[in-house]
């Protein structure tokens, strides 16, 4: 079965990881974030996250192993024949929660076009 998480920032700038919950009500989002699993009951933390920045992971990882969440930057290198040589041009492009960012993605990460994560766009935004 998938993992199912997300990531958000808080309004002090830290990012969380966690399972996301809006509260409609209070108009408010929060990402929970359960730790502490050493044999005793686990602590759960949720902490307050601005809307605008929150993803979900894609299940993927890039070339370093790092996971490639929704709103993430993307560095990777199409392979091309040039004057009878094999380069490399290289590309960014951003993860969007939709059908066809992710086939790119997943085909790229497969196919070992050096996927790399260098940034997101709540970052890049500041």
């Amino acid at each position: 079965m998938r993992e199912i998480k997300f990531r958000g920032m808080t309004k002090g700038g830290k990012w969380v990881y966690g399972y996301y919950v809006q509260d409609e009500e209070w108009a408010k989002h929060y990402i929970y974030n359960c730790s502490g699993h050493n044999g005793v009951t686990p602590s759960l933390k949720r902490y307050e996250v601005i809307p605008d920045t929150v993803g979900q992971w894609t299940g993927l990882k890039d070339g370093q192993g790092v996971d490639i969440y929704e709103g993430d930057r993307y560095l990777w290198k199409q392979p091309l024949v040039e004057n009878g040589r094999q380069v490399y041009k290289e590309h960014i492009a951003v993860v969007e929660f939709a059908i066809p960012s992710l086939f790119y993605l997943n085909n790229r990460a497969q196919n070992g076009q050096g996927v790399k994560v260098i940034g997101n766009v709540q970052q890049e935004d500041k």
